[in-house]
């Protein structure tokens, strides 16, 4: 189990991956406590087993985007061709958000 603090700096050292995939070299270590055992561990992870879950995550916003663009109208959706969609989230400050 890790604190609210570890999940930040976790979140913050995944988003500033340039792409997912370039840190499949890359380790990650997390402190945390062992729910099995109770006392304090450190766990080495590769940067490429969070992966598939920011591959989901990505893929329910996009899909949100989709379906939302479905129903609006057409006047609305050539404005935000024009103009594009500015993201304003946690998901957003991930760069390999801009392969999605």
């Amino acid at each position: 189990m890790i604190g609210e603090q570890s999940v930040e700096n976790l979140k913050h050292e995944l988003a500033t991956e340039p792409v997912m995939g370039s840190g499949t070299d890359c380790d990650m270590t997390i402190r945390g406590r062992s729910v099995e055992l109770g006392p304090p561990i450190v766990l080495t992870l590769r940067r490429n087993a969070f992966d598939d879950v920011l591959v989901k995550h990505f893929t329910l916003v996009v899909e949100a985007v989709v379906d939302t663009l479905n129903v609006t109208p057409p006047e609305l959706r050539r404005d935000i061709l024009d103009r594009g969609i500015v993201l304003n989230s946690g998901s957003s400050s991930f760069r390999c958000f801009q392969r999605y």
